[in-house]
């Protein structure tokens, strides 16, 4: 099979003419994915509580100095280890009265440091807004008395509440307008992909320039598709059967019945349609 050359021209030209195809499949996908993601996907929310973490226990009469921060900044890790703890989970759990165990706190919940600061921030993520709210503050009770509390996990370390948790008001999954848009893409690609693949993998002789690759001889005429087509125009026919791509209006429905075979057989039918393959099988045949 020889390769097919396409220019970037012949591409455009293949798009135009498939464009009720491009337009369709695309429309498709892109509704698909919107009413899947509005409708089909259980929204999930996430809240966040915020505390700074300290070195020491902080008194009155405490002064900060560059050391204590730095020293802060890498008490933060240490704390956000012992929040993802199950000793941590399991206290929240107890404490929150919910019904959620141990290990759903503990997937639930997230501990992270805000840049390089000593501000430590944990987040709950759920499908319950208010569930989720009531067990990031319940970390937020917790957590200071457990980890740097009196009789705390890390006795030098004092861990003050910044911001408590508020209920979320709209999810922050699924995205519903990403999702589209990734949708949109998606379809248009695969429309497009399915165009080209197909053109590719399509060996029937379309036109002159085919035939000419095939036979080194020049073309004397065409035969134009009597009766169908756009009158007075010459071109390449659409063959809606074959689902070639050619030019509307008169012209080469098949090469192999209108230029090369008009001779009939004895049966008095032309022969077939063939294609490349055939044709080149015959020209080394005699």
């Amino acid at each position: 099979m020889e390769e097919l050359k396409l220019s970037f021209r012949d591409i455009i030209d293949l798009f135009i003419f498939n464009i009720r195809m491009i337009v369709t499949v695309t429309l498709v996908v892109t509704i698909a994915t919107l009413i899947y993601s509005a409708t089909m996907i259980v929204p999930k929310y996430q809240t966040d509580v915020t505390m700074y973490v300290n070195n020491t226990k902080v008194t009155i009469t405490d002064r900060t100095t560059s050391s204590d921060l730095s020293t802060s900044q890498m008490l933060v890790p240490t704390c956000i280890n012992l929040i993802n703890t199950d000793v941590m989970s399991s206290a929240v759990a107890e404490a929150d009265g919910l019904g959620y165990s141990a290990s759903q706190i503990k997937n639930m919940t997230s501990a992270s440091q805000v840049g390089t600061t000593e501000i430590l921030k944990i987040t709950i993520k759920g499908t319950e807004p208010n569930d989720i709210t009531k067990i990031a503050n319940t970390y937020a009770d917790i957590v200071p008395e457990v980890i740097g509390g009196n009789g705390g996990i890390v006795e030098a370390c004092s861990i003050r509440l910044i911001d408590k948790a508020k209920v979320p008001q709209a999810p922050y999954s699924p995205n519903v307008t990403r999702n589209t848009i990734i949708g949109f893409i998606v379809g248009l690609i695969l429309s497009c992909s399915f165009i080209l693949i197909r053109e590719i993998l399509d060996n029937r002789i379309k036109n002159e320039s085919d035939l000419e690759e095939m036979f080194p001889i020049p073309i004397l005429g065409t035969i134009p598709q009597i009766g169908t087509g756009n009158k007075g125009h010459y071109g390449y026919y659409n063959n809606s059967k074959s689902g070639s791509f050619k030019k509307q209006g008169y012209g080469l429905e098949n090469l192999k019945g209108n230029t090369l075979a008009q001779e009939k057989g004895s049966d008095g039918k032309t022969p077939e349609p063939v294609s490349k393959n055939e044709l080149k099988e015959e020209k080394k045949n005699g």
